[in-house]
This record gives structure tokens, sequence and C-alpha cells, in this order.
């Protein structure tokens, strides 16, 4: 089963020290990396800015890169898409927009990785609290026990910590994450002024996660990230997607 990847999925890096040439359209030093770019925000070359690139870099400083990513539609689409969407909102400046896409993602991840840790989740539904295994049999599906759009976000992720999918590290960025959604758009009397280094931070730490589970290159370029690779073909195969 052939895997397919692209590069840089969440943009390429760039230094701040680029910015005037990148905008100098005469520059054609700079024509492949003003290409990428035009084609990760869908902007042509003369609609990039400066402010816009000054916050891209920032987001490049603070996130972990996906070096390469798969283009299996519903990964691509659902986790990839949808992280580097939250990229290009902080990017605009939108950064509540990117703290609901950024928990968005995590939750979409943790779904992934129930669906492909399914036999190692359901081993360990017993030993789990009681509220925990009750709200997991509750939001059971007959024909796809592993997959539930009603199963609560801390409730997935203290069920992957439990089977050691994730590790306590992972457990806290993705919480913290799910708790800043929670912040800003089911509380009325929540300040936005520290949205930036909120949107900011959350790009940061669900960055760490994703790549851990999202990246399919290898310590070398002739190399893959075999386990990653692995978990993807589990996925098509349970979802009977190519």
């Amino acid at each position: 089963m052939a895997i397919n990847l692209k590069f840089n999925v969440l943009g390429i890096p760039l230094k701040e020290e680029y910015i005037n040439q990148i905008l100098d359209l005469c520059d054609e030093s700079f024509s492949n990396d003003r290409e990428w770019l035009c084609s990760f925000f869908n902007l042509k070359p003369e609609e990039l800015y400066l402010a816009l690139l000054k916050r891209y870099i920032e987001s490049c400083e603070k996130i972990t890169h996906i070096r390469a990513g798969s283009v299996q539609e519903n990964i691509h689409t659902q986790l990839i898409n949808t992280l580097a969407s939250a990229k290009r909102c902080y990017s605009f400046g939108e950064y509540l927009a990117c703290i609901e896409l950024s928990a968005l993602h995590g939750e979409m991840l943790a779904n992934y990785l129930c669906i492909t840790s399914k036999d190692i989740l359901n081993d360990v539904i017993d030993t789990m609290g009681e509220k925990d295994s009750e709200h997991i049999r509750n939001t059971k599906d007959k024909h796809a026990i592993y997959i539930s759009n009603e199963l609560m976000q801390p409730v997935r992720i203290r069920w992957l910590l439990k089977g050691a999918v994730i590790d306590n590290d992972d457990k806290v960025a993705l919480n913290e994450v799910h708790q800043l959604r929670i912040k800003y758009f089911h509380r009325w009397s929540t300040k936005s002024h520290k949205g930036k280094e909120d949107a900011l931070n959350a790009l940061g730490k669900i960055t760490r996660v994703s790549s851990k589970f999202l990246e399919l290159m290898g310590d070398s370029p002739q190399h893959t990230n075999v386990n990653n690779v692995k978990r993807i073909r589990d996925y098509m195969d349970l979802i009977g997607d190519s």
C-alpha cells in the first residue's frame, strides 16, 4: 500500500532577514520561497505584506515543523490542513481563530490516535476510572467502537495516556490547548488581550505533539518514520480509504 507524502506541509521555514527580498518581486533569488509562501497563503506575490510575513516567522520559530506529511485524504483534510490553517490564522492576526483551530486539531489528532490504537485502548477500558469507562462504553459505535465524535476530549486524552499511546507531556499539552479553547469560547467575560500570546503557545504545544505522530520523514531524507507510516497504513486498513 503506497503512502504518498507532501513536504513542508506547515509552510517553509523563513528568517526575518529575508523578508525584504521576498517582498521585492524583482528579486529572483527568492522566487522559489515566494512561490511556496503564495501557495501556502493562497495569495498572489503582490498580495504578500510585511506584517503577515513577520507573524509567519514568529509562528515558524515556535512550532515543531512537520517536514513531510501524508496526503491521504482524511488525514490531510482533518489533521494536516487544520493545523496549517491554524498557522495561517496566526499569520493573518486572527488569534482567536488560531486557538480554535489548534484545539480542533487536538481533538482530531486524539480521535485519529484512538482509531489507530483501538486494540490497545480496548484492552485498558476496564482499568479506567468508573466514570470514564462508562462514558467510553456509552459512546461506542457497535460497528466501530474505537470511533466516536461524542467522546469528550479529556476522556480521549486520559484513555490514550492509560494505553501509553501518548506520554504525560503529550497529555499536558493537549489538555492545555483544550482549556484555552474553553477559556476563549465558553466564557463570556474572557478578555482577549493575551490572544496573540495564547495563540502562539497553542501552536507550539499542539505541533510538538502532532509532529510525533504525523511526521513521516525519519532521521535522514533517505529514511521514513516507520511507526507513523505504519499508523497511516493501519488507519487506511480500518477505514477502507486509500
